[in-house]
């Protein structure tokens, strides 16, 4: 057996890894999607029950809770600050979710 056979046996093995591993993140990123229309189903219902209550649809110190439990669970390779980056933006997205 060849060098050359050996890394391109080599190369099959890693290929085959990354497949099954892009499998794993596909399903993950379905949950994720799931996962998200739900969270904005439910921040909808609650800014239909602030609406409708004549309650202000920001409220700073929920969005503070957010980012407390943000901080508490960080604990993977993500860095807190991009955790924070991310919810920012997710929470912007749910305040103007509107029924379409």
């Amino acid at each position: 057996m060849g060098i050359e056979h050996l890394i391109k046996s080599m190369t099959q093995d890693a290929i085959k890894k990354i497949d099954q591993i892009r499998i794993e993140i596909d399903k993950m990123d379905t949950e994720l999607v799931n996962l998200l229309n739900k969270r904005a189903e439910l921040a909808f219902k609650i800014k239909q029950l602030k609406i409708a209550n004549n309650m202000p649809i920001l409220d700073s110190g929920r969005e503070e809770k957010i980012h407390q439990t943000i901080k508490e669970n960080s604990q993977g390779l993500l860095k807190q600050a991009d955790l924070e980056r991310i919810y920012k933006l997710l929470l912007e997205i749910m305040r103007g979710i509107d029924e379409s």
